[in-house]
């Protein structure tokens, strides 16, 4: 399937390097995703908003922890010129990793029950027994992603992604099916998908690079690039913690407040959100990584990173403008009426995932130019402020108040973010910003005819159906011109 939609794919885009390698990864996700889409709307009349909530908490904490599994030593593979050096950090990387699930376990063997309690859900204690594993899980997951970055293997990551969420989805309607639907479900079928996903990615890097790794077994320059790359620990794993915390963090303040049902909804909210951010967004920025790396070799970073600002922008501006009206409606009718609230949820969060979409692939420059500390910094900002707004308003008891606060401030947050990117690529940001307003006025024909019906009609089936027309046309016309992105 993958080789079959990659030969399309081949004939109907520009012969680009950069732009194969996004659609290669694209194919993979757009399965995925497609299949992500399809079983919503059966998960959630399977599992109450409750059992997604107390999920919610799980991979909240997870993706809190797994980012610094590897102490980020696992992004610096992609960096040396020498194999010899990347050999040495996917091996510093799994041995980190499995150091680190080891201290996990025994951490939650001792404290899961008063980590349950602080989160006011005790239903989630006998659920973190099973970090360990998923944390040991995403960091070989990471390990083996970024190496088969480094190698260009786009093919094998994109496979990597339908196998994982064809597990994922297969176990969550399985056990919702045969009435074993619970929090332990969802969980359980997510580290199935990963897990799964490790495995196979495991087996084909050993197979094709064996002979590379017994050849530099005996010659690892370990304490060399321990050091070497010591800003990856030092300033990259500060940084990647308090910007997954940034992300992460909110769902358990939000439960601590609001309980587990008010994290269900803006945890289905986030999810479809982060939709177009995982099949375009993610997939740019893996490719982005190592061409803007060797861009910067050769002083053409700031020609890649406009580029590849640009195409974020073409294929974000619309899609998200068309979720922001729609989404009241959208959500109840394809995910039941008692979803309604993630459909309000949604309408405020989108204005963060709009910057979010539009900085993160890129910031990868962060690393590129070793200018960490500033990311760190500016994550700190982030998540202090986000921490203050949601306390604020908890003890005003408004999570409506808090989503609305926090889908603004985050936008505004993402635009600095994206402006201190765009300083270090040596991009003008007064261009960037030009650009900004030319795609919102491109995307007001779209956006009329369902903003219109929204106003003036209360029908749920009519006024999502126009915003999915006009996201169709949006794809046939605008889409296939605008890419062609330069190497």
């Amino acid at each position: 399937m993958i080789k079959k939609a990659s030969s399309i794919l081949k004939k109907i885009l520009p012969q680009n390097t950069f732009l194969r390698n996004v659609a290669t990864l694209s194919t993979g996700t757009l399965f995925a995703q497609t299949l992500a889409i399809l079983v919503s709307p059966v998960l959630t009349r399977l599992y109450a908003p409750e059992y997604f909530g107390i999920y919610s908490y799980y991979t909240s904490i997870l993706g809190i922890i797994s980012v610094i599994v590897c102490w980020r030593y696992e992004v610096a593979i992609v960096m040396p010129v020498e194999e010899n050096e990347a050999v040495s950090l996917f091996f510093i990387s799994i041995f980190i990793c499995i150091i680190m699930s080891l201290l996990i376990l025994v951490a939650v063997f001792f404290y899961n029950e008063q980590v349950a309690s602080v989160l006011n859900t005790p239903l989630l204690a006998k659920w973190l027994l099973l970090l360990p594993f998923s944390v040991f899980i995403a960091g070989l997951f990471q390990t083996f992603t970024y190496w088969n970055t480094r190698n260009k293997q786009f093919k094998r990551l994109a496979f990597r992604q339908i196998s994982q969420q064809s597990v994922t989805s297969t176990v969550q309607l399985g056990t919702g099916f045969i009435g074993m639907a619970s929090p332990g479900s969802l969980i359980g079928a997510s580290i199935a998908g990963q897990a799964g996903a490790a495995i196979g990615m495991g087996i084909s890097i050993f197979r094709t690079n064996g002979i590379l790794f017994k050849n530099s077994i005996k010659s690892l320059s370990i304490k060399t690039c321990i050091i070497r790359y010591r800003n990856f620990p030092l300033f990259g794993s500060p940084t990647a913690l308090v910007n997954s915390a940034s992300t992460l963090l909110p769902p358990l303040l939000f439960g601590l407040f609001w309980g587990p049902v008010m994290v269900g909804h803006y945890s289905l909210a986030t999810r479809i959100l982060a939709l177009p951010m995982i099949f375009i967004g993610e997939n740019i920025g893996k490719v982005f990584f190592p061409h803007a790396n060797e861009a910067s070799q050769n002083g053409s970073l700031n020609e890649i990173t406009l580029d590849t600002f640009r195409k974020l922008l073409s294929v974000s501006v619309v899609p998200l403008a068309l979720i922001f009206i729609v989404a009241p409606n959208l959500f109840p009718l394809f995910f039941g009426r008692e979803w309604y609230i993630s459909g309000i949820y949604a309408q405020w969060i989108v204005i963060l995932m709009f910057f979010r979409f539009i900085s993160s692939p890129i910031s990868a420059i962060f690393p590129i130019t070793e200018k960490q500390h500033i990311s760190l910094v500016w994550n700190i900002l982030f998540l202090s402020s986000k921490i203050i707004v949601i306390i604020i308003c908890g003890y005003l008891y408004s999570s409506t108040l808090a989503i609305q606060l926090y889908g603004i401030l985050g936008g505004i947050f993402y635009f600095v973010y994206l402006c201190f990117i765009l300083s270090l690529a040596k991009v003008s940001i007064w261009r960037c910003i030009k650009l900004i307003f030319v795609q919102i006025i491109r995307a007001l024909p779209f956006c009329t005819v369902p903003l219109l019906l929204s106003i003036i009609l209360n029908d749920l089936l009519l006024i999502t159906m126009s915003g999915i027309l006009m996201g169709v046309i949006f794809l046939v016309f605008t889409l296939r011109p605008i890419i062609s992105i330069k190497q």
